[in-house]
């Protein structure tokens, strides 16, 4: 069995770095593609963020470096646009599963996905690095926050299962939540 430590995470952005790339789809110069699916545009447009800030909570994070890159991503790949039902599970002949609990019926879930990134410490500094892919139109709001200036927050709920660190929630704000936590 594996233990899990459940944290909350807040840091304040002190700085960020934008970008925006445009490229061909990697599978045209290749003789073998990788992760293929016929429905891929051959254009991929995907913009960028990368938060630098200071851990302010919890208490044995407060003070170190946070690197947080979010990248933009197509909803249609890497599972970000999957449903509740997707994860349904089914019997061997493709029957939705359902459990009972006193009268009412409830499906029976597939294990979710771990989180939707994760972050890592830095050998031999003070310093967390963290990576996340989220739909394109998360990365863009949060581009345009950076033009309200206000200070900026990102509040996390993370995880440690078998020394990984997952992002379960990101939450990007121009409010402190420490005072929500406390």
């Amino acid at each position: 069995m594996t233990g899990r430590n459940y944290d909350e995470v807040v840091i304040m952005v002190r700085s960020a770095d934008l970008k925006c790339d445009a490229s061909l789809h990697y599978n045209l110069y290749t003789n073998r593609p990788i992760f293929y699916q016929p429905s891929d545009h051959i254009h991929d447009y995907y913009p960028s963020v990368i938060l630098y800030g200071e851990c302010l909570y919890s208490e044995k994070l407060s003070g170190h470096n946070f690197t947080a890159q979010i990248i933009g991503r197509e909803l249609g790949k890497s599972n970000l646009n999957a449903t509740l039902d997707d994860f349904h599970k089914r019997d061997d002949f493709g029957s939705r599963i359902y459990k009972k609990y006193k009268e009412d019926s409830f499906p029976v879930l597939s294990p979710p996905p771990k989180g939707i990134g994760n972050y890592r410490k830095v050998r031999g500094k003070p310093t967390w690095e963290a990576d996340l892919w989220m739909g394109k139109e998360f990365v863009r709001d949060i581009m345009a926050m950076m033009y309200i200036k206000e200070q900026l927050y990102i509040y996390m709920e993370t995880y440690t299962e078998n020394r990984i660190h997952w992002i379960r929630a990101l939450t990007v704000t121009s409010k402190n939540p420490i005072g929500d936590l406390i």
